[in-house]
C-alpha cells in the first residue's frame, strides 16, 4: 500500500531476529519512500546479515535523500556491502559522489591496501578502486596495468574494458586465463570486443562451460567511459 503509517512498525521489524524480516522490511521501507525511515535504515548498514545491509542501501537509494552520501561511501570502506551494489546506490543520489572528500578517504584506503599480503583484500581493493573510478583511483589502476599486475588486471577488469586503453587486451586475456570466474569470462563475452570475446569462448571451452552472449549481463562495454 506504500501508506506512510507503516514506516514505525516496519522500523522495528529492523530487529527482528529473522534475517528474512528484516530485509523485507528494510525493502518495503524503500518502496514507501518516506524521509522518516532514513534513520532507521542507516543504522541497519551495520547488520549481521549482507542481505539486509543491501536491502537497507538499496532502500535508501530509493528514499532519496543525499544526506547519507558520505555515510554510505565510509561503509564501502569498512567493506560491509560489495562496492559496486553501493556505488550504484551512490549514482541514483549524487551524481557527483566521486569528487567527495568522504570518497577520497576511501580511495586512500584502498590504495594502501592494494600491497596487502592477503591476496583476498588486494583483490577487493583493487575492485573498489574500480567501481569508484575517480582521477585518483584511475591513476593507480593505470600504474598497476603498466607494471602487469594481473590480479590487479583481473579485480578491476570492468574498469579496464570501459577504459579500452588500445593494447591493454593481451593483459586482459592473460588475466582471465589466470585469474577467471566464470562471472568475468561472461563480461568479456559481452564487452564487444572480438579478442575478448574469443579469449572467454576459449576459456569456456578449457573447463568445458557453455557461455551464452547477452546484451542484459550489463553496461560493461569497451571503451564506453
Amino acid at each position: 500500500l506504500k501508506d506512510v503509517r507503516a514506516v514505525d512498525p516496519l522500523a522495528g521489524l529492523l530487529a527482528d531476529p529473522s534475517i528474512q524480516t528484516r530485509r523485507v522490511a528494510a525493502e518495503a521501507l524503500g518502496d514507501i519512500g518516506s524521509p522518516k525511515a532514513v534513520m532507521p535504515l542507516v543504522g541497519t548498514l551495520d547488520d549481521m546479515s549482507a542481505e539486509v545491509r543491501w536491502a537497507a542501501a538499496d532502500a535508501l537509494g530509493k528514499i532519496g535523500d543525499s544526506s547519507v552520501v558520505d555515510t554510505l561511501i565510509a561503509v564501502i570502506g569498512a567493506g560491509r556491502i560489495w562496492s559496486r551494489r553501493m556505488v550504484l546506490v551512490l549514482d541514483r543520489l549524487d551524481t557527483n559522489w566521486r569528487s567527495r572528500e568522504a570518497t577520497t578517504r576511501v580511495v586512500v584506503y584502498f590504495i594502501e591496501n592494494m600491497d596487502h599480503p592477503a591476496g583476498e583484500v588486494q583483490w577487493r581493493s583493487a575492485e573498489a578502486l574500480g567501481q569508484i573510478a575517480n582521477a585518483q583511483a584511475a591513476r593507480v589502476l593505470q600504474g598497476a596495468m603498466a607494471q602487469k599486475n594481473l590480479l590487479v588486471v583481473a579485480a578491476a577488469h570492468p574498469f579496464f574494458i570501459r577504459s579500452g586503453v588500445p593494447g591493454s587486451e593481451p593483459l586482459l586475456v592473460e588475466a582471465l586465463n589466470l585469474y577467471g570466474t566464470e562471472e568475468i569470462a561472461l563480461t568479456f563475452l559481452n564487452a564487444g570486443h572480438p579478442l575478448l570475446r574469443r579469449a572467454a569462448l576459449a576459456w569456456g571451452r578449457k573447463r568445458g562451460t557453455v557461455l551464452l552472449a547477452s546484451p542484459k549481463l550489463g553496461d560493461i562495454h569497451w571503451k564506453s567511459h
